[in-house]
């Protein structure tokens, strides 16, 4: 399948997750423009072109239900083909959201 096209070197799992048939979890994702800003001590907000784009590849996605497939290896020594995966899942692209100009509208 060659090179992923996203990726996140080093995740950390925040507690033990338990392998098992019969327990399921969710997972959820959201495209990001945002970006870590060491002064503010915080994410700063996507500019309107940002969300933008962001709404224009979700839809992107979804038209096309373009799945991302996620692969979590546990590292394990050197050679990555040799970590064990202890997780994998596919996410599907959800419904957008009906956008609307009057913020008071429900």
């Amino acid at each position: 399948m060659g090179r992923p096209h996203l990726g996140q070197a080093k995740a950390k799992i925040k507690t033990n997750i338990a392998a098992s048939e019969t327990m399921t979890y969710r997972v959820s994702a959201w495209l990001s423009a945002e970006q870590w800003d060491d002064q503010m001590g915080g994410f700063t907000k996507a500019s309107p072109e940002e969300q933008e784009a962001i709404k224009q590849i979700h839809g992107i996605l979804h038209r096309n239900q373009i799945k991302i497939r996620i692969s979590v290896d546990q590292r394990a020594g050197d050679e990555p083909k040799e970590w064990p995966t202890v997780a994998r899942f596919t996410l599907n692209p959800n419904e957008p959201e009906e956008s609307s100009s009057d913020e008071f509208t429900i």
